[in-house]
């Protein structure tokens, strides 16, 4: 699975002075974070979704539980398609040594389309696009 690692910076870009830790879903736990490729079954299915990722941490910053779930009863059926990307790439992420009993809430959005350029991006607080590409229809 392709994927992108990022480091997030969140203490260095100024956000702590704007809002109080609690409402940044402990970000600054994060250290180095894996965004999940779109799903190539997903992506054929023309399939998208949002997921939400709650990873609790235990001393030194392992993860002691991962929930993953998708929003609203109609979308549970593509949960199947993206819950093991994302699931994938949290395991593969790293999580600061000094954050034991927190939890970290993370937001996938997975589109379909050329909403995003580049393919990958995120926005505040802990909240991440995912883009798969249009696909070309022959007339």
């Amino acid at each position: 699975m392709r994927a992108l690692l990022i480091s997030l910076l969140i203490g260095s870009c100024g956000l702590y002075a704007q809002a109080a830790p609690d409402t940044l879903a402990n970000g600054r736990c994060i250290e180095r974070l894996e965004l999940p490729a779109y799903p190539k079954l997903a992506d054929m299915a023309r399939l998208q979704g949002t997921l939400t990722a709650t990873v609790a941490l235990t001393r030194g910053g392992s993860i002691e539980k991962l929930t993953v779930g998708i929003g609203g009863a109609s979308e549970v059926s593509k949960n199947k398609f993206f819950q093991p990307a994302v699931e994938e790439a949290i395991r593969g992420s790293v999580f600061r040594r000094d954050c034991d009993g927190k939890s970290v809430i993370l937001i996938f959005n997975f589109v379909l389309g050329e909403k995003l350029d580049p393919r990958m991006s995120f926005g505040y607080p802990n909240r991440f696009w995912i883009s798969a590409p249009a696909k070309l229809v022959n007339p």
